[in-house]
Protein backbone atom coordinates (compact mmCIF):
# COMPACT_ATOMS: atom_id res chain seq x y z
CA UNK A 1 0.00 0.00 0.00
CA UNK A 2 2.89 1.98 0.13
CA UNK A 3 2.97 2.62 -3.54
CA UNK A 4 -0.20 5.15 -2.84
CA UNK A 5 1.92 7.93 -2.05
CA UNK A 6 4.28 7.70 -5.16
CA UNK A 7 3.07 10.32 -8.40
CA UNK A 8 2.39 6.96 -10.23
CA UNK A 9 -0.42 6.03 -7.28
CA UNK A 10 -1.59 9.77 -6.94
CA UNK A 11 -1.99 10.10 -10.31
CA UNK A 12 -3.98 6.64 -10.82
CA UNK A 13 -6.63 7.43 -8.19
CA UNK A 14 -6.88 11.25 -9.49
CA UNK A 15 -7.67 9.08 -13.33
CA UNK A 16 -9.98 6.94 -11.64
CA UNK A 17 -12.05 9.85 -9.34
CA UNK A 18 -12.11 11.88 -12.61
CA UNK A 19 -12.97 9.47 -14.66
CA UNK A 20 -16.21 8.96 -11.88
CA UNK A 21 -16.95 12.83 -11.44
CA UNK A 22 -16.37 14.97 -14.02
CA UNK A 23 -18.82 13.56 -16.57
CA UNK A 24 -22.03 15.70 -17.71
CA UNK A 25 -24.12 12.81 -16.32
CA UNK A 26 -22.93 13.17 -12.66
CA UNK A 27 -25.10 14.69 -10.73
CA UNK A 28 -23.60 18.12 -8.95
CA UNK A 29 -23.63 16.81 -5.28
CA UNK A 30 -21.54 13.49 -5.15
CA UNK A 31 -21.61 11.25 -2.20
CA UNK A 32 -18.30 9.25 -1.55
CA UNK A 33 -16.46 7.83 1.06
CA UNK A 34 -13.15 6.06 1.64
CA UNK A 35 -12.76 4.50 -0.99
CA UNK A 36 -10.09 1.53 -0.92
CA UNK A 37 -9.47 2.40 2.75
CA UNK A 38 -10.70 -0.77 4.55
CA UNK A 39 -9.17 -4.86 3.55
CA UNK A 40 -7.22 -2.28 0.60
CA UNK A 41 -5.67 -0.32 3.00
CA UNK A 42 -5.44 2.76 1.56
CA UNK A 43 -4.67 5.92 3.71
CA UNK A 44 -8.27 7.91 4.33
CA UNK A 45 -6.26 11.50 4.44
CA UNK A 46 -4.49 11.27 1.16
CA UNK A 47 -7.91 9.66 -0.31
CA UNK A 48 -10.43 12.24 0.72
CA UNK A 49 -7.89 14.31 -0.33
CA UNK A 50 -7.93 12.80 -4.13
CA UNK A 51 -11.51 13.06 -4.28
CA UNK A 52 -12.04 16.36 -3.10
CA UNK A 53 -9.17 17.74 -6.02
CA UNK A 54 -11.46 15.77 -8.46
CA UNK A 55 -14.45 17.29 -7.54
CA UNK A 56 -13.64 20.35 -7.01
CA UNK A 57 -11.52 20.60 -10.62
CA UNK A 58 -15.25 19.14 -12.07
CA UNK A 59 -17.06 21.94 -10.54
CA UNK A 60 -18.96 19.25 -8.11
CA UNK A 61 -20.12 19.44 -4.48
CA UNK A 62 -18.10 16.69 -2.82
CA UNK A 63 -20.00 15.12 0.80
CA UNK A 64 -17.95 12.77 2.35
CA UNK A 65 -18.97 10.17 4.77
CA UNK A 66 -16.33 8.58 6.36
CA UNK A 67 -17.88 5.82 8.37
CA UNK A 68 -15.90 4.92 11.28
CA UNK A 69 -13.24 7.09 10.83
CA UNK A 70 -14.35 10.24 13.54
CA UNK A 71 -10.88 11.79 12.83
CA UNK A 72 -11.38 12.40 9.03
CA UNK A 73 -15.11 13.93 9.82
CA UNK A 74 -13.42 16.29 12.57
CA UNK A 75 -10.30 17.34 11.14
CA UNK A 76 -11.04 17.06 7.14
CA UNK A 77 -13.39 20.55 7.56
CA UNK A 78 -10.10 21.64 9.08
CA UNK A 79 -7.73 21.54 6.62
CA UNK A 80 -10.56 22.32 3.60
CA UNK A 81 -11.20 25.50 5.65
CA UNK A 82 -7.34 26.39 5.45
CA UNK A 83 -6.67 25.43 1.58
CA UNK A 84 -10.06 27.50 0.68
CA UNK A 85 -9.14 30.49 3.01
CA UNK A 86 -5.50 30.58 1.32
CA UNK A 87 -7.11 30.07 -2.21
CA UNK A 88 -5.34 26.94 -2.93
CA UNK A 89 -6.30 25.81 -6.40
CA UNK A 90 -6.68 22.18 -7.19
CA UNK A 91 -3.06 22.37 -8.85
CA UNK A 92 -1.35 23.54 -6.26
CA UNK A 93 -2.80 20.91 -4.09
CA UNK A 94 -2.11 17.93 -5.97
CA UNK A 95 1.23 20.12 -6.35
CA UNK A 96 1.33 19.27 -2.51
CA UNK A 97 0.39 15.73 -2.37
CA UNK A 98 3.01 14.67 -5.30
CA UNK A 99 5.95 16.60 -2.94
CA UNK A 100 7.72 13.94 -0.78
CA UNK A 101 4.13 13.12 0.65
CA UNK A 102 4.60 11.53 4.46
CA UNK A 103 3.65 8.16 4.79
CA UNK A 104 0.97 9.23 7.35
CA UNK A 105 -0.22 12.56 9.09
CA UNK A 106 -0.58 13.94 5.59
CA UNK A 107 -3.77 17.11 7.24
CA UNK A 108 -0.92 17.70 9.57
CA UNK A 109 1.91 18.11 6.86
CA UNK A 110 -0.54 20.18 4.47
CA UNK A 111 -1.32 22.61 7.40
CA UNK A 112 2.49 23.07 7.98
CA UNK A 113 2.93 23.56 4.48
CA UNK A 114 -0.59 26.07 3.25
Amino acid sequence: ATDQYSPVGIFRELNKSNSGFDVEEAPQKLATGNWGCGVFRGDVELKILIQWASASQAGKQMHYFPFDSWLIDRRFPEVQERLLSNNTTVGELVSLLLDELPHWNIFDYLLSRI
